[in-house]
C-alpha cells in the first residue's frame, strides 16, 4: 500500500469497510470504478490460478463442472496466460476440461439413444450445460458487491465521493442495478443514483453535441472531446469488459 493510500485510509471513516481498498484501486483508471475493481479481481484470480492452483485437487472438480470459465473470462485467462507465459497452466486445465466434456457428451448421446429406442423419440432438455458457475465471475462479483456497499455509504463531499464524481469516473448501469437491489436505505440508493447521474448527464450532453455537429449547418465548427463520446458510451450501459 502506498504512503498516500495509508494516510487516506487512516483519515477516512469508511476505511474499515470491506471493499474500501478495491474502490481506491478502481479509481486509478477512468470508467466505472466498480467494473475496474471487479475486473482487476478477476485478473488477479486467474493469474494466481494459472501459476499456483492448476493442480489443486479441491479446485479442479469445480472448474471442471463449470467447463472452465465464462466466455469473457476465458478471453481474459488467455490474455493473462500470454502476458505471463502461463500457457502450460491453460494446457493442463483444458486437456482436463475437453476430456470431461467428451465424457459428458458420450453419456448424453448414449442416454438419448436409449430413450428414443424405448419411446420412438426423446430429447435431453439441457445437454452439456455447466453445473457450476464461472469462478472468475464469482471473484469479481464479490469485489463488486463490496465496492457498491462502500459507495452507497460515501457522502458526495467525502474523499471517495468526490473522486468517484470526477470526469471519467462513476458507476455503470449494471452495477447501479446491483446496488439498488442490495441497498436497503433510500439515502444509500440516492448516493448510487447520483454517481450514475453525473456520468449520464455529462455523456448525454457530449452525445447531443456529437450529433449536432453532424448536421451540415454546423459541420464547420471545431471538434472537441465529444468526438469520442460514441465509443465511450456503450460500456456505461453494459459494463466494461475485462
Amino acid at each position: 500500500m502506498t504512503g498516500s493510500r495509508q494516510v487516506q485510509r487512516a483519515e477516512d471513516p469508511l476505511a474499515r469497510e470491506p471493499g474500501y481498498l478495491d474502490v481506491l484501486a478502481g479509481l486509478e483508471d477512468p470508467g466505472c470504478l466498480v467494473c475496474n475493481a471487479s475486473n482487476r479481481a478477476a485478473r488477479s484470480y486467474l493469474d494466481a490460478l494459472l501459476w499456483e492452483s492448476v493442480n489443486d485437487p479441491d479446485l479442479r472438480p469445480r472448474l471442471r463442472a463449470a467447463h472452465g470459465f465464462c466466455r469473457e473470462h476465458t478471453g481474459l485467462a488467455l490474455r493473462v496466460a500470454r502476458a505471463r507465459g502461463a500457457g502450460l497452466g491453460i494446457a493442463i486445465l483444458y486437456e482436463d476440461f475437453l476430456r470431461s466434456a467428451r465424457a459428458e457428451a458420450d453419456t448424453t448421446v448414449g442416454a438419448l439413444a436409449r430413450t428414443r429406442s424405448r419411446r420412438g423419440r426423446g430429447r435431453n432438455a439441457d445437454p452439456l450445460r455447466p453445473s457450476q458457475g464461472c469462478s472468475a465471475c464469482a471473484s469479481a462479483a464479490s469485489v463488486a458487491r463490496n465496492c457498491v456497499g462502500v459507495l452507497a455509504k460515501a457522502e458526495p463531499d467525502s474523499s471517495i465521493g468526490k473522486r468517484a464524481r470526477l470526469a471519467g469516473h462513476g458507476i455503470c448501469v449494471p452495477h447501479l442495478g446491483d446496488g439498488l437491489r442490495e441497498v436497503e436505505d433510500k439515502e444509500g440508493a440516492g448516493r448510487l443514483l447520483s454517481l450514475f447521474a453525473h456520468v449520464e448527464e455529462g455523456l448525454r450532453a457530449e452525445l447531443r453535441e456529437f450529433i449536432r455537429k453532424h448536421d451540415y449547418r454546423f459541420a464547420d465548427e471545431p471538434r472537441g472531446g465529444e468526438q469520442s463520446s460514441w465509443w465511450r458510451s456503450p460500456p456505461w450501459i453494459v459494463g466494461q469488459p475485462p
